[in-house]
């Protein structure tokens, strides 16, 4: 699987003419890609999105790290990862995966979250542990035009997650823009 990341400027909701950016402006906007997939998102500020050898090392095809001391401390990442759909009850995968996680962890508690994308159904849930670690996770999917789901977890050791935090996974979640091609393509 190929995994590669271009960033591009903001975007302007205003309709002027594209102008060359300056090399001074910052780019927010990352596309991932690989076999049969492509989507992108926008890092917040203050992080920054990895789709190399690092994001495959968790297993996923976007890693997004804090520039912040304190979150990286507790070794906060948000990670991203393309998951292959079976059918289009994505809620009943997020119930399953949450069955399996207290098969496997009994002392595992879950809290409802309250993110969605403004286009995608999104299901969400906060998988919590005793000794403090905390994984916020989303599961999107675009509809039956494409052949998968994403997957938005962050996670943070020791204490819940910061107001900043959060409004930096909801900023993840809520940009995620996937480019749609054959649902009938081979996998």
């Amino acid at each position: 699987m190929v995994l590669l990341m271009l960033l591009i400027p903001p975007t302007n909701a205003q309709s002027a003419p594209p102008k060359t950016p300056s090399p001074n402006q910052p780019m927010d906007t990352v596309l991932v890609f690989g076999d049969d997939f492509l989507f992108s998102l926008k890092e917040p500020d203050g992080w920054h999105c990895v789709c190399d050898e690092r994001a495959m090392q968790y297993g996923v095809n976007a890693v997004v790290f804090p520039a912040a001391p304190d979150s990286r401390a507790h070794n906060l990442m948000i990670r991203i990862r393309v998951n292959k759909k079976s059918d289009e009850n994505t809620a009943l995968d997020l119930k399953a995966d949450m069955q399996d996680y207290k098969q496997k962890y009994p002392n595992v508690e879950f809290a409802a979250l309250n993110v969605s994308h403004p286009e995608y159904k999104t299901y969400t849930n906060i998988f919590q542990f005793p000794d403090g670690f905390h994984d916020y996770v989303a599961y999107i999917n675009s509809g039956q035009q494409t052949w998968f789901t994403l997957s938005v977890s962050m996670t943070k050791e020791k204490l819940p997650a910061t107001p900043d935090e959060l409004a930096a996974f909801k900023k993840v979640v809520q940009s995620l823009l996937i480019f749609t091609n054959d649902p009938r393509r081979p996998r």
